[in-house]
């Protein structure tokens, strides 16, 4: 088996569907809950991109301390 890469539209998509035939007594509800997730879920993707793209043009550095405990004589 194997893992092709897909667009989220495109996994979102065959998962709705999934559900459209899966729950079909429940349809409802269920894409209601599904879209609300998937929407949630798209908009971190889009802060995940953006933070990245940040760290990308600005790479923080981590502060390095001495050790003023090797200094003391």
């Amino acid at each position: 088996m194997s893992q092709e890469k897909v667009s989220f539209q495109e996994y979102v998509g065959a998962r709705r569907n999934q559900i459209v035939l899966a729950y079909d007594g429940a349809k409802e509800t269920a894409l209601k809950y599904f879209d609300d997730i998937a929407q949630k879920w798209g908009e971190q993707l889009q802060i995940n991109e953006a933070m990245k793209k940040t760290l990308e043009k600005n790479p923080v550095t981590p502060k390095v301390e001495k050790d003023k405990s090797r200094n003391k004589k």
